[in-house]
């Protein structure tokens, strides 16, 4: 976790409330601190500890815990902030705070924290789980302990709150939530160390109650939220009529019942208005806000039953309410969660969906960094939203962490799809987390569907083959579409060795609903920009920061400062043509500055099919201080351009740069390229990788460069993919995939998934590659747009994405200076 008092003086200027802590007296006479610092506490070791509290103006106040003593002076506001030093795991300790009087802390720990929220299933406790009993009786852990912070539901941001310390015991452990409780117990019976569990859940309750006020508003693509609730809230008093008048009749089937030795009708649920539960922030403000900036290791999550209804919202509030709890805590938290279990009846037919929709909605939020996901897909109950079984969502939870947080060599997710090839009469699945393929209960796999071009979807025959799944039916004989536990209750029951079970997909092209990884998740999400001011925009034109990327397209001309005829002949229409680089340069750049270049091979062509549609590109590279090149052809007879889409067009264009690069400034030996689509992609690749492609006429280019640059990497694999007409079965015998080997160069990858072309896990799976073979690569994901950087650039939606490209140039030594970055969007 970082520490600096940037980011808590940040949250108290957003809270801008004059009381903060337990007493919420403006009159600080005494040192004062939040509950959360009470006996029992649980610290996190192995970073600095966040203390905080409030005293006279002015006043001095020191904290000791062991060893370590630390002393700070109370603010204009009477606020104090400091930081311990990290510890090790430990417990027995006393905290002393001092000031004109002194807090005694007794019976501290230290060890691993984190915090459990969400709704229902988050929330339920130990005595409706599976053998309650036996649990309550064996639950002797006195270094396992719950924070359970009381419900709050507010208007603004909270400073202070309610909730104790307890360690877990046959006494207490009835109180604690389950999931969190049996998370911990895994945690320490593999780790050894204290763990300390904040619960903060309300049942009921949707994420927008959840995610902060400037997060909900700063990101356009919410703004529905507030559209929502306005509506809501002007039908709250008609539904609070009907309410009550259902609640007379109700109140008197009860009766009845209760006379008759009966159980009681299926409680009501009150009408969603004015402070209740559903209230947008309204449990951030009360639960969450009153937490930071509290030392903690990451975030367990189990949500999403109250968003089922708008799976599509979900898809984009819930990344946004994990970037916004991280952004207040100013650290990349890790963020575990579970996707939703099996409800509802049970699935029988091929079915379009339901809660199949908002388990790929959650699933979609793993293109985050440091998130994690356990599925409980085989866990549920048909009548029962609060299946007992949380013994195994807490284990799986904790082998998640296992192994992404503590570095343990455990398998930690079921199967997950990671691509496709359609053969005659059959779809072959490939999966990740593959070892030892098998059917749950042995027998017949199921769960699979397969559908033609017409859409219909109908069980198909599954096979396994080592790590793959055919899958085949006599009533599609060309399937070009699979699905997997497709259904708010699906039937599937694959597993691998260490059983967990497989995680739903589709690979729908027409759905983009290839689901995410849980390995090597490094992408953002996507996140819109806001407007630049000019100021702002001039600052990026000079190449001197990246305060907003949207300002890219604005600020720096979209036309080149050079173009270069390097070549004219005759395309196969017989039309002249002139083979042409357009040169953007940064600003000031001179030939002896020996900057590199980025050169792209654009192929399949897209928006206006030409070069000029990714001018953008080349400005936002020239920004950074680098020279862009956009090769292209200009045919002479119909004044038109069209981009470069074969192999030995891109390798001679990237000789003629070669030879022609010093005297333009460019360091021969520092180029990359680039390309999109299935063409570009190839005529990239196969220019810049020497061998890549050893049945070119034009043999292999000798030079390696410094660095790979790759847009739209991994083309679809159907027989229709984009733009493998103008390759046909080519791009298979050169793909990268199948060629990778050590030395090659650094490598970096925007991808965008929208666009049918290419799906996610490829990306995933040219990245592991790369890794796996000793080569630097960074996948840089942009979800939820359509066909990559240059889209995202000219749609000014890439904020995130332009920041982690400026990091990694930056790491190659490829921009001129530091670059200014923005802070991370909420």
């Amino acid at each position: 976790m970082k520490s600096s008092h940037a980011p808590l003086l940040r949250i108290a200027q957003a809270i801008g409330l004059l009381t903060l802590f337990v007493g919420g007296n403006s009159a600080h006479a005494d040192v004062k601190m939040s509950a959360l610092w009470s006996d029992g506490i649980v610290l996190q070791r192995g970073a600095p500890i966040p203390v905080w509290g409030t005293a006279d103006v002015g006043e001095g106040v020191s904290v000791a815990l062991g060893q370590s003593k630390q002393s700070v002076v109370a603010d204009a506001n009477g606020k104090w902030l400091l930081h311990l030093p990290a510890m090790a795991a430990a417990s027995g300790l006393e905290m002393t705070v001092s000031g004109k009087n002194t807090l005694h802390i007794s019976n501290v720990a230290v060890g691993e924290v984190w915090l459990a929220s969400g709704q229902s299933n988050m929330e339920l406790r130990v005595p409706r789980v599976l053998q309650a009993d036996a649990e309550i009786a064996a639950a002797n852990y006195p270094l396992i302990r719950q924070f359970r912070v009381g419900r709050n539901i507010a208007e603004t941001p909270q400073t202070d709150l309610k909730g104790t310390w307890e360690a877990a015991s046959p006494q207490t452990v009835s109180d604690f939530t389950a999931v969190g409780y049996f998370f911990a117990r895994e945690l320490f019976q593999k780790l050894g160390v204290p763990v300390g569990i904040i619960h903060s859940s309300y049942g009921g309750t949707p994420a927008e109650a959840w995610t902060s006020e400037s997060t909900l508003k700063s990101n356009p693509a919410l703004a529905v939220v507030y559209d929502n609730w306005t509506k809501t809230l002007a039908a709250y008093p008609q539904e609070k009529e009907k309410y009550d008048r259902q609640m007379v009749r109700w109140n008197e089937r009860a009766a009845t019942a209760k006379a008759a030795g009966k159980p009681a009708p299926v409680a009501l649920i009150a009408p969603a208005g004015p402070g209740g539960k559903a209230t947008p922030s309204g449990l951030y403000n009360g639960m969450i806000a009153p937490l930071v900036p509290y030392g903690i290791k990451g975030i367990l999550w189990y949500q999403g039953e109250s968003n089922s209804r708008d799976p599509q919202l979900y898809q984009k509030l819930f990344p946004a309410l994990i970037q916004g709890w991280r952004h207040d805590w100013n650290a990349e938290l890790p963020f575990l969660f579970v996707q939703l279990a099996n409800f509802h009846k049970v699935q029988t037919l091929p079915s379009e969906g339901g809660w199949a929709l908002i388990r790929e909605a959650q699933a979609s939020a793993l293109s985050l960094p440091d998130t994690g996901m356990a599925v409980t897909i085989d866990l549920g109950q048909a009548n029962e939203i609060h299946y007992p079984n949380k013994q195994e969502v807490g284990r799986r939870l904790a082998l998640v962490a296992l192994a992404r947080q503590y570095g343990q060599t455990v398998e930690f997710s079921g199967p997950q799809y990671s691509g496709m090839s359609i053969e005659p009469g059959a779809i072959r699945l490939r999966f990740t987390h593959a070892q030892g393929l098998k059917a749950s209960e042995g027998g017949e796999l199921k769960g699979f569907a397969i559908a033609g071009k017409d859409g219909n979807f109908v069980w198909a025959q599954a096979k396994i083959e080592g790590e793959a799944v055919l899958l085949s039916s006599p009533q599609v004989p060309a399937p070009v579409a699979a699905r997997y536990d497709w259904a708010d209750n699906p039937v599937g029951n694959l597993v691998n060795a260490a059983a967990l079970p497989a995680v739903p997909f589709r690979t729908d092209p027409e759905n983009n609903a290839t689901p995410m990884t849980l390995v090597n998740n490094t992408g953002p999400e996507e996140v819109p920009d806001t407007p630049v001011d000019p100021t702002t925009a001039a600052t990026i034109a000079t190449g001197q920061g990246a305060e907003a990327p949207a300002a890219v397209t604005e600020a720096v001309t979209t036309q080149p400062t050079r173009t270069v005829v390097y070549k004219t002949t005759t395309n196969a229409a017989g039309d002249k043509v002139d083979l042409v680089m357009n040169i953007f340069e940064p600003p000031g750049h001179k030939a002896s500055d020996k900057t590199p270049a980025i050169v792209f091979f654009f192929g399949g062509g897209w928006n206006d099919g030409s070069p000029k549609s990714f001018f953008p590109h080349c400005a936002y590279f020239a920004s950074r201080g680098l020279v862009a090149i956009a090769p292209d052809y200009r045919v002479k007879t119909r004044q038109q351009t069209t981009p470069f889409q074969s192999v030995a067009d891109a390798k001679s264009a990237m000789r003629f740069v070669r030879q022609n690069a010093p005297a333009w400034g460019i360091d021969p030996n520092r180029m990359a390229a680039a390309g999109s689509s299935a063409g570009g992609h190839v005529a990239a690749c196969t220019a810049i990788i020497p061998g890549l492609d050893e049945k070119s006429e034009d043999g292999a280019v000798s030079s390696a460069p410094n660095a790979l640059v790759l847009y739209n990497p991994v083309i679809d694999t159907s027989p229709a993919g984009y733009g493998n007409e103008r390759l046909g079965d080519r791009w298979q015998e050169i793909s990268p995939l199948q060629h990778v080997r050590p030395g090659l160069p650094p490598t970096i990858v925007f991808h965008g998934t929208a666009d049918k072309v290419v799906p996610y896990a490829n990306a995933v799976a040219f990245e592991t590659a790369m890794k796996a073979a000793g080569n630097r690569c960074e996948l840089v994901t942009i979800r939820g747009e359509g066909h990559g950087f240059a889209y995202q650039i000219q749609k000014k939606s890439a904020n995130r994405a332009v920041r982690e490209t400026d990091v990694f140039l930056a790491s190659l030594g490829y921009l001129q200076g530091e670059p200014t970055l923005p802070p991370p969007t909420k």
